[in-house]
């Protein structure tokens, strides 16, 4: 043990026994030569040993132990340490261990040695803490510090916790607790969900892809034993009202390194478990705050005192229970008292308090008035336990002591004994009897070793035996030599004379002399206490009574409350010297017994120890004593030879007869004396193991059944081995041999068989060189051959890396070395102890596999499928929506070189297969025939069919045999179909990398291939291209790769009645079958694929050329850098396929879908009837009116019984005779119109629209030719009746029609039209326009008889279409034609008039009646607009109506309506000649008949109705004649046209009557050149004449007037009633200009100047206020509330101070125009359009009336005193006009008189000046009112201002006071005249304004007594004697009852 770590071995260190020491000869090494373990001296020893190199191991514990530093420089070799630290194999095991340098030895060599250090403890301990926590809400950032701790706790207000920001600040401190450095390589955090990381805030760590967060920055940094480091980590959580709770943070050192590779001794890092100290976790408490916790806690506690107590005095009575109760309170009181001190301390537990000389006490106990420390008490002098020994408590482990009285702790002797100050003697034999011999050295005899430890001084030998004669014979004297000591141990040898005699005995003694000295040692401890009052003064240093200097004062804050402090030193010895010296001498031996041993030898395996070897025969020699005998070891494998002289024996083994041993053995051994010594004489066995593994080429699958033999190669000879039950001709698997030998012929060969694992593996074989030949690939796999071409092989050796070897073909060479036997034998202990030959075969023959399918439409008519993906195993009748297999499809398979291999068709079940010869040819013979029908149902009958688990008989390929495979293999016979074995190599070419394809033939008509899906099982691999083309090709093809598709397409171009004929011309017969009015395609020689199949699969009709089918295959391409590698459809390479291990591509499937069939139908209808009368055209529209869809007539059949859903088509099973029934198509005409017009002036043309509709999803049709049969009664023009539109009553985009003069028939006549016309998908807007002629003398007949009047029973003109060719195609762009045919019609096939014959590409249309209107009207009424804004009066408020006639609004009676010619109009111009207005001539009458409602003739009655009828198509005017006593001209106008109004009548000229009916707009304005006129003053004027905009009316209502062509729909009757043409009135805008006067401010002094009262108003929160409370000054604002109503300032002075007294009071007087916003312009007036000119008003007189007693001051600049007041206002003031003209009533029609007064509101407001201004006479009335008054004129006041705007101005009077008892001052304020410059705008009265103000009353009084406030007294008083009161009662009632 090297203790001080310098490399050098010192006699002082200690020696390790038990080291485990392993020789190894470089030459072999894998076995280990010879072992040894260390004695008690540490030593070892390899005798004996042949030249060569060697290695020495060393085998310690490395978990305890390292190795020192390796040779030292500057230390002797002798004692240096001469191994490292490796890494090896031993005995199988990975291990570290030490290991020497290759030693060549040539001589013996000593002292290689191995120096071991103890190894440091490396401890490493990572402790998590929160040190910070900030919280950012939005009242602001609160941070928290902590101080190492693991748990915080973070409360937010509810109101603030949505959306705050916790920041946590994390510290990671690392501490170094072991005894080495060490690095921390990587820190783990595993932050909790719900906080999260930012990486702009942790610089240092990285997130990995597991979501940890690592930190590496420490990685190269050393931490020192006692070191720590920190790391910090933030995160963050953005808070909402339900993310609180706890989140704990966990972190984990995850790597660690040191120079001594040392691990931590008791962690592991990264492994998450939390018990370690690397593993550290933090809490943070995230909660709402709730409160204080502790304050509700008292208050409960108060709360329960006083229940008790009420509980105690009813019991108990009041002086019971007075003590008891107070003891409670007082109790209570005291704990909560420390509850909330307990709260505030934070102490820590003795158990953490650091192992220091010194430490407190909290607690303090009084003995004998003093204080001392908390310490179990038993009286005086005290017994207790310290801490002095160990920190882990106050009372812990410590030794007892004893305080005295003064509290200190007595010193006291722990123990007294001798203490030694020598060793006493010892002597101690190391090595044993047995390690001792004798032998000849020169003449003597050498004797020895002898080992010996101790500490003798001297030493004494002795040497005992018997001489020739027997007699004992003692040496005192022999030679000591070869003397060396070793760590403690002395070695040496003894040396006497040579003689005969023989040595039993050695004995060694040794002296010393022992000196002692006696001693006496103690342990001692004190204890110091320090009054508080001495430790408060902050005294950081104090001595002890052991006289030492301490720091660190250890008293807190927490022990304010106890007089003393208890503070503990102590000193751990204190020796004292004293004792006598005394010396003796003594002596002690050690003896070694020589005596002959024995010898057992040991015959066994030499790698396995278990295994011991009978029968062999060995000598044993030995030349020192002549010995040398022969022996057989016995059934245990020993020999026992017994009493042998010491010596050193050779063993050589001489025969072996077992299995394997081929190569015999020797070895030596030294006879020890004493004892059995032993030799064991291993053999090492020569046999091996051969591993066979047989795999899939490509895959590399275990095969399992293949076959081989094994033959020697030297002999050239099949081996056969023998197991236990004897030898073997067949053996499959793992074998283990018990003998092998060679045979002669290769049938007596053993056959080795491939296991399920696809192993055969050959144990305990002799080594050699073999050849292994494979000989079958049995019967299991389906593929192979044994083909030299497809066979490679190749071995490997797990005991020489150099044995190996490759080739092809069946047989193989290998090599099989020797193996442990331990390897060999059963079963083998090791997994590398094999020779491993890889036979690799390469598939021959592969199967092709697949099924074909339907897959299920949904919706039926979008060309969708449904999954495209085969949903089932086999069909069911049950349900016919899901996918159904297909059989009778017909499945051909071609090369690479597209020659055809073979072909089958499709079972029952949809399924094929290729590749099935084997399979089909049951008995061999090469022939499918009757035979094997035979054999294979033997089979199935005998149930053997368990033998053929290779798929053999398996015919129909679905896992089991059963009679599905008679009838597939007897159909194969019938079909007389080719089956054949398919070689990979003919469909694939590796060369050119061309492969073969599967082509399936199928009905392409009615069916196509669904996608190519090469990705996924069960869907379809297929493509319809031909099979010289290579690729499937997307667009048009050339000439090099063929689309099948596009040519099948081609040859079905045009569908024509019963052929198609394709893109060349050429024709092919088709035939029809036609039922219930619909016809379907025949298929002749039809085979469905399934039970009910809608079309057949395939059709077998040679005779028609095949025009049905059509040809889908497999892509070829097979280009592994391709991203369409589809083999076979498998999207894969060949190489791939074959690396899946499979014998069968399956799922070459194909898929097909229902091919969506065109499905062309067509309406016919009547479209129009144009009546032409006097100019004006109208066009009567009717498409719409027997719409198949929305038509009046629902007695067709709307459902369609198939799918049972409402048709959105044209229902295909429609009953002709039952479409219209016995309606007809209409048309009114207005009588007038009829009869007063000429044949010019006449006419009716009717227009047949025909629809084409193309009802398929997803095709483009082009319908080629249609064929007409029309009514005879009509006429067509040659050219221009026919064509694809109809705009303005013209045929536009003219197509070519021929009548077909061949056909005659009494009621039609046939028209072929060659439309030519394409149709997209699900398009029904393709149409066609014929246009027939009726003349007058036709609708005539249609009307009326020859007495004009009107026929009943009218016939109407029928109408006949159909479809007579058409086309289908797939592009938008009608470019590839489509095979499809219409799924219900056959073209041209009707016969008109036979209903039985009609189609759904049949149409027909009813005729055509005509019949009388109805007369024209016009209504309307005349009402009251309300302002939209009900509120009267208003700044800044527009009083404008909303131009409508709503519910609840007045109507007006008295109005004139009449309806004019826009003839009796005439212009007007402004000054530049523009058209303003138009004028009603004064001669104008109106036109029709105007009535009212009521009896009323002139005008509108009470509801304001009107009605005009009897008028013919032209341009009117209606025109509003209004104004009396109650609706005045000044104060009324007509209402507003909204925009929506204006813009409607704008824009829609001549016909806005017909524009939004329902809306009852006002749709007549006032004539603006009146209202100009009457805002001027003009009084002559006393009607308004309001007039709507010009109406013109066409033949209907809502005829196009302007181009005199109108179409609309000649559906419903007809009526021309113009409703809603009403007029309203409306307010005109209030004007107001408002005069207000406020007193500002109140100021008083007395004639000695003081100022005794400063009071200022000032407006607060809406109210008018002082600005602060002045001291006898009360201020009462203006309100209709108060008294009086325009306020007061109420001021109190004493009688004696207010002589001589000046009052100061500043007046604030504000002109507002207050008035509702009015422009002066006639868009405002007539539309309600703003404008620049906004009428503003203008006070043109303000004056003041001042209290005469009152004088301005000189600041008022702006003022001037007016004396001639009447002259300055000659004219009446507003006010003084209004009083005496507006005044007035008015009767209305009923004759009620109505008396209007236009002042009642400014009556009431003025009611106490109203009688000044009523004196008739004005100047009479002035002077009374303004008799004391001092008047002031403003002239800043009278600008002119808009509405909202005001004027204002200051005014200060002043007024000294005199003694009386009460001065009260007023001032008033006037406008006496309103003007304005705007040309119109409503005139000012009183009844809307305020044109009259006065300020606030000032009142000076002075005191009448103290105002004395005692409503506080009162209130208090009231209380305490109610609650008392309370009180009495309770306790009367309640306590003393």
């Amino acid at each position: 043990m090297d203790e001080n770590e310098d490399g050098k071995r010192q006699t002082n260190e200690k020696l390790l026994d038990g080291i485990t020491v392993m020789l190894v000869n470089t030459d072999n090494s894998s076995a280990i030569k010879a072992k040894q373990v260390t004695d008690a001296n540490g030593s070892y020893k390899f005798s004996e040993l042949e030249k060569g190199k060697y290695i020495i191991i060393f085998n310690y514990d490395t978990d305890t132990y390292s190795v020192t530093e390796y040779q030292k420089s500057g230390v002797s070799s002798s004692l240096n340490s001469d191994a490292t630290t490796k890494e090896i194999t031993l005995l199988g095991t990975q291990t570290k261990a030490g290991v020497t340098d290759i030693i060549d030895l040539g001589a013996s060599i000593q002292n290689i040695d191995i120096g071991l250090i103890k190894n440091k403890i490396c401890d490493l301990k990572l402790d998590k803490y929160i040190s910070k926590v900030t919280v950012k809400t939005n009242s602001g950032t609160k941070e928290q510090s902590y101080n190492n701790t693991q748990l915080a706790k973070v409360e937010i207000k509810s109101k603030e916790i949505q959306g705050a920001i916790i920041v946590v600040e994390y510290k990671i401190v690392i501490t170094n607790e072991g005894e080495i450095p060490t690095s921390v390589n990587k820190v783990i955090d595993y932050l909790p969900d719900g906080l999260e990381f930012s990486s702009e805030l942790n610089k240092s760590w990285t997130t990995t892809k597991s979501g940890e967060f690592t930190n590496t920055s420490f990685s190269n940094q050393k931490i020192d034993p006692g070191k720590s480091i920190e790391l910090t980590l933030v995160a963050t959580k953005t808070m909402t009202s339900n993310s609180t709770g706890t989140f704990t943070n966990i972190a984990e050192i995850g790597q660690m390194s040191n120079s001594d590779d040392i691990k931590d001794i008791d962690s592991t890092p990264g492994n998450k478990v939390e018990s370690e100290d690397d593993y550290s976790k933090a809490d943070l408490i995230i909660s709402i705050s709730t409160g204080a916790v502790l304050y509700i806690s008292i208050i409960l506690g108060i709360i329960l005192i006083i229940a008790i107590v009420v509980y105690l005095n009813v019991k108990y009575g009041i002086k019971r229970i007075t003590k008891i109760s107070m003891f409670v309170m007082i109790t209570v009181l005291t704990i909560f008292i420390n509850v909330q001190d307990t709260f505030a301390a934070n102490y820590k537990p003795w158990s953490s308090l650091p192992e220091s000389a010194s430490w407190k006490e909290t607690g303090v106990h009084t003995v004998n008035g003093n204080g001392y420390s908390a310490f179990t008490a038993s009286g005086y002098g005290i017994t207790g336990y310290c801490a002095m020994e160990t920190f882990n408590s106050a009372t812990g482990d410590g030794l007892k002591r004893h305080l005295d009285g003064n509290g200190r702790y007595n010193t006291i002797t722990y123990d007294t004994e001798d203490a030694k100050s020598d060793e006493d003697i010892f002597l101690k034999k190391v090595n044993n009897d047995e390690d001792v011999y004798v032998v000849n050295d020169g003449n003597k005899l050498k004797i020895g070793p002898f080992k010996i430890k101790g500490n003798a001084t001297s030493y004494k030998y002795t040497i005992t035996g018997k001489d020739e004669t027997g007699k004992n014979k003692t040496n005192y004297n022999p030679e000591v030599t070869d003397e060396t000591t070793n760590n403690g141990v002395t070695t040496f040898y003894l040396k006497i004379n040579y003689t005969e005699d023989s040595i039993s005995n050695v004995r060694v003694t040794g002296y010393k002399t022992v000196t002692t000295i006696s001693k006496k040692y103690y342990k001692a401890a004190f204890a110091y206490y320090i009054p508080y009052s001495d430790a408060g003064t902050g005294t950081t240093t104090w001595r002890c009574e052991m006289g030492h200097t301490h720091t660190n004062w250890p008293i807190t804050s927490g022990y304010y409350n106890y007089p003393y402090q208890d503070v503990l030193t102590y000193n751990r010895y204190k020796w004292t010297e004293g004792g006598e010296k005394k010396s003796t001498d003594k002596s002690h031996y050690v003896s070694w017994t020589i005596k002959n041993g024995d010898l057992e030898i040991i015959k066994q395996d030499k790698n396995d120890s278990n295994v011991k070897l009978k029968d062999v025969e060995v000598r044993v020699q030995c030349d020192a004593v002549n010995y040398d005998k022969t022996f057989k070891t016995g059934e245990d494998g020993k020999i026992t030879l017994k009493n042998l002289k010491q010596g050193t024996y050779t063993i050589t083994e001489l025969s072996n007869p077992h299995y394997g041993y081929t190569v015999m053995a020797t070895g030596s051994v030294k006879v020890k004396g004493g004892m059995k010594n032993t030799c064991t004489l291993g053999n090492q066995k020569q046999t091996g193991n051969l591993k066979i593994i047989k795999q899939d080429a490509d895959s590399e699958k275990n095969l399992e059944g293949v076959s081989f033999k094994i033959k020697k190669k030297d002999e050239n000879k099949y081996i056969q081995v023998k197991t236990g039950d004897g030898w073997k001709k067949d053996i499959t698997g793992i074998v283990h041999v018990d003998d092998m030998q060679t045979v002669d012929t290769e049938n007596e060969a053993t056959i080795f068989t491939t296991n399920s694992d696809g192993i055969i593996e050959v144990r305990n074989i002799l080594k050699g060189t073999y050849y292994v030949e494979e000989v079958s690939v049995g019967d299991i796999y389906f593929g192979y051959e044994v083909d030299d071409d497809y066979i490679t092989w190749s071995y490997t050796s797990t005991a020489n890396k150099d044995n190996t070897g490759s080739g092809k073909g069946h047989i193989a060479t290998v090599e099989v070395v020797a193996r442990a036997s331990y390897n060999t034998t059963e079963p083998p202990r090791e997994e590398n102890r094999n020779e491993i030959l890889v036979f690799k075969n390469k598939r021959k023959y592969i199967k092709l596999s697949g099924y074909a399918w339907e897959d299920k439409r949904v919706g039926g008519t979008d060309n969708k499928a449904g999954n495209e993906k085969c949903d089932v195993e086999e069909n069911t009748e049950s349900n016919k929506e899901e996918d159904k297999r297909l059989a009778n499809v017909l499945v051909k398979l071609y090369s690479w070189e597209g020659k055809l291999l073979g072909q089958t068709i499709t079972d029952e079940k949809g399924n094929y297969v290729f590749g099935t010869k084997s399979m089909a040819d049951i008995n061999g013979d090469g022939i499918i025939s009757i035979v094997d029908v035979t054999e294979i149902t033997r089979v199935i009958s005998s149930g053997e069919t368990n033998k053929y688990t290779n798929g053999l008989m398996d015919i129909n390929n679905d896992g089991k045999i059963d009679k599905a495979d008679i009838e597939k293999l007897q159909n194969i016979i019938s079909l007389n179909e080719e089956l054949i074995d398919v070689k990979i190599e003919d469909i694939y070419n590796s060369e050119t990398k061309k492969a073969g394809y599967i082509e399936f033939t199928y009905n392409g008509l009615n069916y196509e291939t669904v996608s190519v899906n090469v990705k996924e099982e069960n869907t379809n691999k297929v493509a319809e291209i031909s099979s010289n083309s290579q690729n499937l090709v997307d667009k048009s093809i050339d000439g090099t790769y063929l689309d099948n598709r596009t040519s099948f397409n081609k040859s079905w171009a045009v569908i024509e009645n019963n052929k198609k004929i394709d893109s060349d011309g050429n024709v092919d017969t088709l035939d029809y079958n036609h039922n219930n009015y619909a016809s379907s395609l025949s298929y002749p020689g039809g085979i469905t694929g399934y039970n009910e199949q809608k079309y057949p699969i395939i059709v077998k009709d040679n005779t028609n050329n095949n025009i049905f089918n059509i040809t889908a295959r497999t892509e070829t391409n097979v280009d592994e850098n391709s991203a369409s590698k589809k083999f076979f459809g498998q999207n894969k390479t060949i190489e791939e396929i074959c690396k899946e291990g499979k014998d069968t591509i399956k799922n070459i499937n194909l898929g097909v879908k229902e091919r969506a069939q065109p499905d062309l139908a067509l309406i016919k209808n009547i479209y129009s009837a144009k009546v032409t009368v006097n100019g004006y055209e109208h066009t009567y529209n009717y498409e719409d009116r027997f719409n198949k869809n929305t038509g009046e007539n629902k007695n067709i059949d709307e459902f369609n019984p198939e799918n049972n859903e409402e048709k959105t088509k044209t229902n295909v099973r429609v009953k002709f005779n039952q479409k219209y029934g016995e309606k007809s198509f209409t048309r009114a005409i207005y009588p007038s119109d009829v009869k007063e017009t000429q044949d010019k002036n006449f006419s009716v043309k009717v227009v047949y629209k025909i629809t084409l509709k193309n009802e398929s999803g997803v095709l483009y049709s082009k319908i080629n030719s249609l064929v007409d049969y029309f009514d005879a009664r009509y006429t067509i023009e040659e050219k221009g009746s026919i064509g694809t539109g109809y705009e303005n009553g013209e045929i536009k985009d003219e197509i070519n029609y021929k009548l077909d003069k061949s056909y005659q028939d009494a009621k039609y006549r046939k028209l072929i039209i060659d439309c030519n016309t394409k149709i997209n998908p699900n398009e029904s807007n393709r149409n066609i326009y014929v246009e027939y002629t009726l003349t007058r003398d036709s609708v005539k007949d249609i009307l009326f008889d020859e007495n004009w009047d009107e026929k009943t029973n009218i016939e109407g003109l029928e109408n006949i279409v159909e479809i007579n060719s058409y086309s289908t195609y797939s592009d938008k762009d009608f470019t590839k034609s489509y095979a499809g045919i219409d799924s219900d019609s056959n073209p041209g096939s009707t016969i008109p008039g036979n209903k039985d014959t009609y189609e759904d590409d049949t149409d027909y249309a009813p005729g055509l009646i005509l019949e009388v209107a109805n007369s024209r009207e016009i209504t309307g009424t005349v009402f009251e607009d309300n302002a939209v804004d009900p509120t009267e009066g208003g700044t800044n408020r527009e009083r404008l109506g909303n131009g409508k006639f709503d519910d609840g609004e007045k109507t007006i009676s008295g109005v004139q309506v009449g309806l004019y010619k826009e003839a009796d109009f005439e212009e007007i111009k402004d000054e530049d000649g523009k058209i303003i207005d138009m004028q009603l001539e004064s001669k104008a009458k109106p036109v029709g008949t105007t009535t009212y409602g009521g009896d009323n003739k002139d005008s509108t009655g009470k509801d304001g109705a009107f009605t005009i009828k009897d008028f013919a198509p032209g341009e009117y005017r209606i025109v509003y004649f209004w104004g009396d006593g109650k609706y005045t001209i000044e104060d009324y106008k007509s209402t507003i046209w909204t925009s929506d109004n204006k813009n409607e009548k704008d824009g829609n000229p001549n016909t806005w009557y017909r524009v939004n009916t329902d809306k009852r707009y006002s749709d007549a304005l006032d004539n603006y050149d009146t209202r100009l006129k009457i805002d001027r003053g003009d009084t002559s004027i006393n009607k308004m004449d309001s007039k709507t905009p010009t109406m013109v009316f066409g033949v209907e209502l809502a005829d196009d007037i302007d181009n005199k062509k109108t179409e609309t729909s000649g559906i419903g009757k007809v009526t021309f009633s113009i409703e809603n043409i009403d007029f309203g009135v409306i307010e005109r805008p209030r004007q107001s200009i408002d005069v207000t006067k406020r007193a500002k401010s109140m100021k008083m002094t007395l004639a000695n100047g003081q100022v005794i009262a400063d009071a200022k108003i000032v407006e607060k929160d809406g109210k008018l206020q002082l600005e602060q409370q002045v001291k006898g000054v009360i201020y009462t604002e203006p309100s209709d509330k108060n008294n009086p109503k325009n306020g007061q300032i109420k001021a109190e002075i004493d009688n004696e101070l207010i002589q001589g007294s000046k009052v100061e009071i500043e007046y604030e007087i504000k002109v507002q125009n207050n008035s509702e916003i009015d422009y002066d312009s006639e868009k405002y007036y007539c539309y309600g359009e703003k404008d620049v000119e906004i009428v503003k008003i203008k006070a043109s007189g303000v004056y003041d009336y001042l209290d005469n007693t009152m004088i301005a001051n000189d600041e008022n600049t702006e003022w001037e005193t007016i004396k001639d007041y009447n002259e300055k206002v000659s004219k009446p003031t507003v006010i003084e006009e209004y009083l005496h003209k507006y005044q007035s009533s008015s009767t209305d029609a009923s004759g009620n008189t109505e008396i209007r007064i236009g002042y009642e509101k400014f009556e009431e407001q003025y009611s106490e000046a109203i009688g000044n201004w009523r004196i008739e006479n004005i100047i009479t009335a002035r002077k009374k009112r303004l008799a004391d008054k001092t008047i002031l004129h403003n002239a800043n006041l009278e600008g002119e201002i808009a509405p909202g705007e005001f004027n204002m101005a200051s005014l200060t009077a002043s007024k000294i006071l005199t003694n009386t008892d009460e001065i009260e001052l007023n001032n008033d304020v006037e406008i006496t005249e309103v003007t304005r410059t705007a040309k119109t705008g409503r005139k000012v009265t009183p009844k809307y304004t305020s044109l009259y103000d006065r300020g606030e009353t000032v009142t000076i009084t002075t005191p009448t007594g103290e105002n004395k406030n005692y409503i506080l007294i009162t209130i208090v008083a009231i209380s305490f004697f109610v609650i008392l009161g309370t009180g009495i009662v309770f306790i009367k009632k309640k306590i003393l009852k």
